[in-house]
């Protein structure tokens, strides 16, 4: 691990865990938030790593694909411990256009695009679906902020009916958001009616699930209380 994070540093390069809940990923005992910004939360060939028991997420059931299934590699553990990691999704070798990583440049260049990353101003889909997740003038998806009242300005645009648009603090679904019988659209503003208190960011993050099994994940919003 320091050999490949040296040489990550030498060329100003980043990557991203794979596959983490399996044995091909990994146990979190070690990350620098600067050189792996982003991770895999859903692998096309495969399945989902966001938590235990959520939708589309592996386990003991699920076919082995990537290895051994590993609970001690979601993507919950990684926030719990404070690690800041935005979301993506990719294919595999014989999977392709069935996952995106898609990225909020300010440049459409591979610099603008690294950049962007760095940032974490990414989310992860299945299909073309489309988000927009910003907690107003605070920050986007990927940034940290600091305020006593937490809200979310949320757009998603979809390729099919929304079953239902999702909110995330800290691992608990916080709020559901669910448009009309066919809409595959849904725009909203949240504001935390209970924001937690104290020295830890809490993270905020909302999850895309559509009629027909395509799904996406905005990258959390870390809060950090102000008082």
């Amino acid at each position: 691990t320091e050999k490949f994070y040296a040489y990550l540093k030498e060329t100003d390069g980043v990557c991203t865990p794979h596959t983490t809940a399996t044995e091909q990923g990994t146990d979190w005992a070690h990350h620098d938030d600067s050189l792996e910004p982003v991770v895999e939360i859903f692998q096309g060939y495969h399945t989902s790593y966001e938590a235990p028991g959520a939708p589309r997420t592996v386990d003991d059931k699920t076919d082995r694909v990537h290895g051994p299934y590993k609970p001690d590699g979601f993507v919950s553990l990684a926030l719990d411990k404070g690690y800041r990691l935005g979301f993506q999704a990719s294919s595999d070798h014989i999977s392709t256009h069935v996952s995106y990583c898609c990225v909020l440049a300010e440049e459409f260049s591979r610099k603008g695009l690294i950049d962007a990353i760095k940032k974490r101003h990414t989310y992860a889909a299945t299909d073309n679906i489309v988000m927009d997740v910003r907690m107003g003038a605070l920050g986007m998806m990927g940034d940290e902020a600091t305020t006593d009242k937490p809200g979310l300005d949320v757009v998603v645009l979809g390729t099919g009916p929304i079953d239902r648009v999702d909110v995330v603090r800290d691992g608990d679904v916080v709020h559901t958001e669910t448009p009309g019988r066919d809409a595959a659209e849904s725009r909203f503003h949240w504001d935390d009616p209970k924001p937690k208190d104290g020295d830890k960011a809490s993270y905020y993050y909302v999850r895309v699930l559509q009629k027909d099994g395509q799904s996406a994940w905005a990258s959390p919003i870390w809060v950090l209380s102000g008082k």
